[in-house]
């Protein structure tokens, strides 16, 4: 770490809020753009880097940075942007495989997500791609129970129609989530499998 650097996350270690604020001030919007980048969602990126600066703050006193300040930051929020992705595609994956036994989904999508972030990236584009080409009630009703987490009573509520109509629109939501994304996972199994013994071979 360079001097400065060194300096004033000392400061911020021994408590200090004038140098906690300042690497905040300095680094927020920076560190903003590279996680939306990752994301794809300008909302979950500035959630992560708050949390990110939070947890900096709150774990002062046991962190120790080795390299330069700035990477040890780059290098933080980007692990908290995979886990990001890889939580977001899991809990949609998860509501889909409820509705039919999709062994071969959880194991395409466990191998698959492994891979990093540009495939993290293509699975949730996939996903939501699935998502947008649902009838408008089932897609409203998916996105309403999986993104603002309301129960079927409240959606039932907001969209005036009976919990039964709810239940019968996730329940066509998910066979059809399951349809489209089970054809492109199967896909990247075979992908990923083929890697994997290539790279096998070429270590033997």
């Amino acid at each position: 770490m360079d001097k400065d650097s060194h300096n004033i996350f000392n400061k911020v270690k021994g408590g200090d809020k004038v140098a906690f604020h300042e690497i905040f001030e300095q680094n927020f919007s920076f560190l903003c753009y590279y996680a939306e980048n990752i994301l794809k969602n300008k909302h979950d990126a500035e959630d992560i880097v708050e949390e990110f600066f939070i947890k900096i703050w709150e774990k002062r006193e046991h962190i120790h940075i080795n390299s330069n300040l700035k990477s040890y930051m780059l290098r933080s929020v980007h692990n908290q942007c995979i886990d990001h992705l890889r939580k977001k595609s899991s809990n949609i994956i998860c509501q889909i495989e409820e509705f039919a036994d999709l062994s071969m989904l959880r194991l395409s999508t466990s191998c698959y997500t492994a891979n990093g972030a540009i495939e993290l990236q293509e699975l949730n584009s996939k996903i939501h791609q699935a998502i947008y080409q649902l009838p408008e009630a089932c897609r409203k009703t998916f996105q309403m129970s999986r993104f603002e987490d309301l129960t079927y009573r409240e959606i039932s509520l907001r969209m005036n129609v009976s919990v039964n109509t709810v239940e019968m629109q996730m329940g066509r939501a998910l066979k059809k989530l399951r349809i489209s994304l089970n054809e492109y996972l199967k896909f990247l199994f075979f992908l990923v499998a083929a890697l994997y013994i290539f790279h096998v071979f070429h270590i033997l």
